[in-house]
């Protein structure tokens, strides 16, 4: 009798800890981490800037920036009208993976139902960049500032509007970025390779 009340009660602890997880992915992944991010401005409706206030206005002049190419405005526009949210989080130790975009795993980054973005990223890096990165020439390349941050979008940009491809994410934002540096600084052909070390960083301190 005490085995079969005892394993009542397992199975209700079991059961109420299963809904608890359900309840809690329901809720927004940006929505969830504000409770636990710090100095964070919702700076229109859909996005939420965080850290101090030289860097949100590092993060806010880079977004005036990169909206005055034509794919950087059209990136901008699908994340503002994707029906989620976009959390901007300064964090200095983003610089070693040169900053990251993060996103509930599901299939729904894929299927077109779409998720909540964050991306973390070091607002105090230089203009020139923390990293290079592999150029179609075969040798390392830059990876400005603006570059670096506009690559972080572009995943945001698939990953908010279900059409980030799992398997070839790498190659599908280095196609974006490239566009950008082609409207960015036109008539200069200083690309991102697709091929030879693709999608790698190197963190400029790592050279000495």
């Amino acid at each position: 009798m005490m085995y079969r009340l005892m394993s009542k009660w397992v199975v209700v602890l079991i059961c109420g800890f299963q809904v608890q997880i359900a309840l809690a992915k329901k809720i927004d992944l940006v929505v969830r981490t504000l409770k636990t991010q710090k100095d964070c401005v919702q700076s229109e409706k859909f996005l939420y800037i965080c850290g101090d206030y030289s860097s949100r206005l590092v993060f806010e002049g880079l977004i005036e920036d990169i909206v005055k190419t034509k794919i950087g405005f059209d990136t901008w526009q699908a994340i503002q009208n994707s029906g989620h949210n976009l959390m901007i989080v300064h964090n200095p130790l983003a610089v070693l993976s040169a900053g990251r975009a993060e996103a509930e795993l599901s299939f729904k980054l894929t299927n077109g139902i779409c998720s909540s973005v964050i991306i973390y990223f070091h607002a105090g890096i230089p203009a020139n960049g923390s990293h290079i990165v592999a150029g179609t020439k075969e040798e390392w390349t830059e990876f400005t500032k603006r570059q670096n941050f506009f690559y972080e979008l572009s995943h945001a940009r698939h990953k908010m509007n279900g059409t980030w491809e799992i398997m070839q994410s790498e190659d599908q934002a280095i196609k974006d970025e490239n566009i950008f540096r082609s409207e960015e600084n036109p008539g200069v052909i200083n690309l991102r390779s697709l091929n030879w070390d693709k999608g790698e960083h190197v963190w400029l301190p790592l050279l000495g």
